[in-house]
């Protein structure tokens, strides 16, 4: 079983599990020479991770992000933008995309961060120690190719039934007086 993890952004990344191999492949996210995120790269991506040996399509695992308080207007609908068209290419590519929210994720791969993105680096590099997850021309690792990395693993976990799925919230509704 194939499953992609995508951590949405322009300094996001892409990583590909395979559940007998393990680790396959990992990307940041293909950007544009305009800084837009490049939709066909990641097209192309999602094909070649598809295994010709097994008829059943990659799982995507998306995480569920949004706008933040203090966040500009412009800034806030670029990246809702970006999000779309990853996830407009998932969708007609693949049938099975979900969502996960970064605690959830974060819960069963490096632990609560509070945002520190070096704790999800070290577990990455004990968890998957194969992983490339410094890029050519970079002296760091990326962050968001390790985001990708635990979404994935994630989804690899929760696909092979290790981990209990999310539960669904209910719709609140507004009383009526």
């Amino acid at each position: 079983m194939i499953v992609i993890g995508i951590d949405p952004g322009a300094h996001g990344g892409i990583a590909v599990l395979d559940s007998k191999i393990g680790f396959v492949n990992t990307s940041k996210m293909p950007l544009l020479p305009s800084g837009e995120i490049d939709v066909i790269s990641i097209r192309e991506m999602l094909r070649a991770s598809e295994s010709p040996s097994s008829p059943v399509s990659p799982n995507i695992f998306i995480e569920s992000v949004h706008s933040m308080p203090g966040q500009g207007v412009a800034s806030s609908f670029k990246f809702g933008y970006s999000l779309g068209r990853i996830e407009a290419v998932c969708d007609l590519l693949v049938p099975d995309v979900h969502k996960v929210q970064p605690l959830a994720w974060q819960k069963v791969g490096p632990g609560k961060t509070g945002g520190d993105k070096s704790i999800t680096i070290e577990w990455v590099k004990n968890t998957y120690p194969e992983a490339q997850i410094i890029p050519k021309g970079c002296r760091v690792p990326h962050d968001g190719i390790c985001d990708a990395i635990g979404i994935a693993h994630y989804g690899l976990l929760l696909l092979q039934g290790k981990i209990d799925p999310p539960k669904a919230k209910p719709i609140r509704r507004k009383k009526k007086k």
